[in-house]
């Protein structure tokens, strides 16, 4: 059942992005799914933001459930309205991941070096989990993209499932304050939105920006390119970094793998 917010006061976000269509929720099963099922009922860009999702997902078979306090929400957008060429697509999912950390660093007194991203699109904070973003193309409109991101902002890591509790962080416990979301939430969504809109700034800029905080550099990796979880799938090497063309790096005995689509079962 879809319920609508009354109490997420966006009128500030509606000011900053007037062109941006805004649909906000109490609570949803996932926003990326609810973005995808009603892409042709929406103008682009829209945000739709929900203050709890029960049933969100992640890459492969990973879930994304957030609470109240989280910040959890999907951009629609049309790419091709920012002249993104279709094979910078596969590049967004890293380019939303340096602009969520990059928005982050601007609002609140994190060091950078505290703030580290994971190929392809999650943020570490102080080697926990704080952020998961996820890209999907709407089945029945191809030509939309449905940007994912749910961020641990007031929401405390005590407050979470056992599972999650030595693996996820959130901003407030490593700040020990609470935020003002919304003014994070514009801050994400300045950053991105510079991003689609500057061919420069994706091709240059972004690149240098996820290849200087790679939580994966040196490390020894195992990833499941089919995200099948079978032996023949996996792929264990060194991690040589992140390239501009947004491909992870893995060096095994014999070669180095240029890797553009996985999920990374382990790394040390």
């Amino acid at each position: 059942m879809t319920t609508y917010s009354q109490s997420l006061d966006l009128n500030d976000v509606q000011r900053e992005f007037p062109e941006w269509q805004i649909d906000p929720h109490e609570q949803l099963n996932s926003t990326n799914r609810h973005a995808a099922e009603r892409a042709g009922q929406y103008r682009t860009p829209t945000l739709i933001i929900t203050e709890k999702q029960t049933a969100g997902r992640g890459r492969g078979k990973n879930s994304w459930i957030s609470g109240q306090g989280a910040l959890t929400f999907s951009l629609l957008i049309e790419p091709a309205n920012y002249e993104i060429p279709a094979h910078e697509i596969q590049l967004l999912s890293l380019i939303a991941a340096a602009a969520v950390r990059q928005a982050i660093l601007n609002v609140t007194e994190i060091r950078a070096s505290d703030m580290q991203l994971k190929w392809p699109n999650d943020l570490y904070l102080q080697g926990r989990k704080v952020c998961g973003i996820l890209l999907e193309q709407p089945a029945h409109k191809r030509t939309l993209l449905v940007v994912g991101i749910g961020l641990n902002v007031n929401n405390s890591k005590a407050d979470m499932i056992a599972d999650l509790q030595h693996s996820a962080i959130s901003l407030s416990d490593s700040l020990g304050a609470q935020l003002d979301s919304i003014q994070l939430l514009i801050e994400i969504m300045r950053s991105f939105e510079a991003a689609l809109q500057s061919a420069e700034s994706r091709s240059q800029l972004f690149p240098k920006m996820w290849q200087s905080c790679h939580l994966l550099d040196h490390a020894l990796v195992t990833l499941d390119r089919g995200e099948s979880g079978k032996a023949e799938d996996l792929v264990i090497g060194r991690c040589e970094g992140i390239d501009e063309d947004g491909a992870l790096l893995l060096r095994d005995q014999y070669t180095t793998h240029r890797i553009y689509s996985g999920v990374i079962r382990e790394w040390s």
